[in-house]
């Protein structure tokens, strides 16, 4: 009798530690965004092309970081900035999911440097919906875009 409560124990831990952490690996993956983005001369929809869907990807650093690789974001037929990775996204959990932060970072999308002053959001019920402000280049105004899933 103590070996069935005690095998049942393990199994109930065993269950309840994979369903945390299944829970929590659902913030990884892909998001199909739409964006919009401000800067001090001009606002607007964002695109990242003709007939391309943009897509946001979220990896897992640690616990308690992810990774975020942004889409392409065509500004005109003379400015595009192509798809870029945001290194050690702080994570932390809300109410029903996690809270993206960061402060300043830098990254590159292979044509210009990227200087990164804020990334803030959250996932929360499946749904992605964060902002990033950067200069991309010698760009002379801060551009902030809003990215929000579309399912």
């Amino acid at each position: 009798m103590k070996k069935i409560i005690y095998l049942t124990a393990i199994l109930f831990i065993f269950f309840e530690t994979s369903f945390i952490f299944a829970q929590e690996r659902d913030i990884f993956g892909e998001y199909e965004v739409s964006f919009g983005y401000s800067m001090t001369v001009k606002s607007g929809p964002g695109s990242s092309g003709p007939d391309v869907k943009p897509i946001v990807k979220i990896t897992e650093v640690d616990e308690n970081h992810v990774n975020i690789i942004l889409p392409d974001f065509v500004f005109s037929e003379k400015m595009k900035v192509a798809s870029f990775e945001i290194k050690n996204v702080e994570l932390s959990d809300i109410e029903e999911g996690k809270e993206l932060k960061l402060g300043k970072f830098t990254s590159s999308d292979g044509n210009y440097q990227i200087t990164g002053y804020s990334l803030q959001g959250k996932i929360q019920s499946g749904l992605l919906d964060f902002k990033v402000t950067y200069k991309a280049g010698k760009m002379p105004f801060k551009l902030t875009v809003n990215y929000k899933s579309t399912e």
